[in-house]
């Protein structure tokens, strides 16, 4: 069943509605929750995303399906650093989900209770992931809205790059194409296509846009895959590297921008 729709940035000027499922969801907090974040009940989560930001969607229902206590910043503690590393300390709130912009600006004394720091969204820089390892354990986390929030992550080290975006989830697949959708060579630059059980439906009332990006999986027939537009690596260690994007698409704090939407919105004028 569906379990919600989020709008994200299109080309042609105008929002796509993401069809993402209940299956898609429970895949994302169950395998999350087995893998990587060891919490008691007890734990305290912070809500810092908006609802219109599909990060909201993994801090909620990891809250929901796991007992623990969501803590929600209010505007003024979005926008206040000091209120928020207030509000995280009060709370002793333990997982955070930043952009890294964000990140980057805040103290370790702002966040002295979190065991664990993800960040997602955008490129993170490699000092701001290296301040806070010393700390606590900092994820990078990578994932397209279509692909349900996050499809793959990193547990930092140092001694890591910052371009490092880690392994597939749990019942995620991950493939490196060229242009001919043929898989290349470990270290060799390609599309990333994503598959498995966290792949949404597609666009809401776009199906021409739902046909260009989701595709038939070509290494596992009656699957699909989503076509990320992002250029990626392999390393040998099966981790993948962020290169960029293929189309137009730039990133500012964590919110996907189309340059072609603007471009639509600009001759309007």
């Amino acid at each position: 069943d569906l379990a919600y729709t989020i709008y994200t940035s299109g080309t042609t000027g105008r929002p796509k509605g993401v069809l993402v499922s209940h299956e898609n969801v429970t895949n994302l907090v169950c395998v999350q929750s087995a893998q990587f974040f060891m919490l008691d009940k007890a734990s305290a989560v912070l809500g810092f995303a908006a609802t219109v930001f599909d990060a909201n969607v993994w801090e909620t229902f990891y809250c929901l399906l796991n007992g623990h206590k969501l803590i929600v910043a209010n505007g003024e503690q979005r926008k206040d650093l000091g209120l928020l590393g207030k509000l995280v300390n009060e709370y002793s709130v333990a997982v955070a989900l930043l952009p890294p912009a964000l990140a980057s600006l805040l103290a370790i004394d702002h966040l002295k209770p979190l065991q664990y720091l993800i960040v997602g969204g955008e490129s993170c820089d490699i000092t701001t992931m290296i301040r806070f390892s010393q700390h606590c354990q900092v994820f990078n986390a990578y994932g397209p809205t279509e692909n349900t929030v996050t499809s793959t992550i990193h547990a930092f080290s140092c001694g890591d790059g910052s371009t490092n975006i880690g392994k597939p989830l749990g019942n995620v697949q991950a493939f490196v194409v060229d242009v001919n959708f043929q898989l290349v060579p470990i270290g060799v630059p390609g599309e990333l296509l994503v598959g498995g059980m966290s792949v949404s439906r597609g666009y809401l009332n776009h199906p021409d846009s739902t046909e260009e990006r989701f595709v038939d999986n070509p290494f596992s027939p009656g699957e699909r895959v989503y076509r990320t537009g992002d250029l990626v690596r392999w390393f040998n260690n099966g981790d993948l590297g962020f290169l960029g994007r293929i189309n137009s698409q730039v990133k500012l704090r964590g919110f996907r921008i189309e340059l072609g939407e603007i471009e639509s919105v600009l001759s309007t004028i």
